[in-house]
């Protein structure tokens, strides 16, 4: 769920900054403009064929092997996760962050619904169950067969 919320708010961030941060019309500056928008459709996309890939391998996995039938089957779910968070969360900063610079300043005023979206997108590779580096370490340590170690 969080990560769908992620997600969410990336795409708000580039539905609120392509708008604005194209409305001022400067020649010498639209084709850095462009690719801006560029970028953050690449994250989008990304983000969300991971996001769709993770919930197609777990609707998968457990209509086979419900997910308390054995521990290796729940490793291979919290890698599949911590993967898909990976990606997303990384995606979801990048896009919002790509959205302000789109903007500019006035993105970081108080008062602006970027600067939120911004401050919320970043707590997302912190939320639980593993921090950036305890999710790598777990995500190795699965991959090589030693789940205990990441644990």
């Amino acid at each position: 769920g969080l990560l769908g919320a992620f997600l969410g708010t990336a795409e708000e961030a580039a539905r609120l900054a392509i708008p604005q941060g194209l409305s001022r019309p400067d020649p010498r500056r639209h084709a850095a403009r462009r690719q801006a928008v560029g970028r953050m459709e690449v994250d989008l996309a990304c983000a969300r064929a991971v996001l769709e890939r993770a919930a197609r391998t777990f609707d998968r996995r457990f209509a086979e092997d419900p997910p308390d039938s054995s521990l290796e089957n729940a490793h291979a779910a919290m890698k599949e996760f911590q993967c898909a968070k990976w990606v997303v969360n990384r995606s979801a900063v990048k896009v919002v962050d790509q959205a302000m610079t789109l903007l500019g300043g006035r993105a970081y005023s108080w008062n602006h619904p970027l600067s939120r979206l911004y401050r919320d997108v970043r707590a997302g590779p912190f939320m639980q169950p593993f921090s950036p580096l305890e999710a790598l370490d777990y995500v190795g340590a699965v991959t090589l067969g030693e789940p205990d170690a990441g644990t």
